[in-house]
């Protein structure tokens, strides 16, 4: 194999092997005290035990074979009484150094296509409105959502539905725990 078709990233499913290089990764790509706070999410997130309600699956994109570059997780939403009603995609990181090659966006692209091919076919996010609607996220589809807890950037509230499947009424809704914190909304 030559040394451009090996450094071709790729995107897999992560490991429990993959915790700490994607820990790693997040500590690169954000400032510190964000990026402690992140880690803290993943390591939750990470958490087989934490809630038999919630669940989360993680991707990473690696290059060079092996070094992860890029990592998103995706964790289940419910309604109060443990409805699934679909997905949130966080956190999302790509390291620096690989950051501007469509890598975040090839992240992004795979965790809808899962979402809206699944039983509960919706995705939301709480982020850059400029970055996320290039994916067609849109606030009109997370109008019916009320996040856990009251938003610092309400503009970053964003969602995707699969057509047909929009919520037609106002839904509360509950994250995987480690998402349940007031200083991350």
């Amino acid at each position: 194999m030559s040394s451009s078709q090996s450094s071709i990233p790729s995107l897999r499913k992560a490991s429990e092997q993959d915790l700490p290089a994607v820990l790693q990764l997040h500590r690169a790509a954000f400032p510190a005290g964000e990026g402690e706070q992140i880690i803290q999410v993943i390591h939750e997130l990470w958490s087989d035990t934490t809630d038999a309600t919630h669940s989360a699956l993680h991707w990473v994109i690696t290059a060079h074979q092996t070094t992860i570059v890029g990592h998103l997780s995706l964790s289940s939403i419910t309604t109060q009484d443990s409805q699934m009603v679909g997905w949130i995609l966080a956190p999302l990181a790509i390291v620096p150094t690989h950051q501007g090659q469509g890598l975040g966006s090839e992240l992004v692209d795979h965790a809808i296509r899962h979402a809206l091919s699944s039983h509960q076919p919706r995705i939301l996010v709480y982020g850059d409105p400029a970055f996320y609607g290039r994916f067609g996220f849109d606030r009109q589809q997370a109008i019916n959502v009320k996040p856990p807890f009251p938003l610092t950037q309400p503009m970053g509230w964003q969602g995707i539905s699969a057509k047909g499947k929009e919520l037609q009424h106002p839904i509360e809704l509950r994250c995987h725990p480690a998402l349940m914190h007031a200083q991350l909304w």
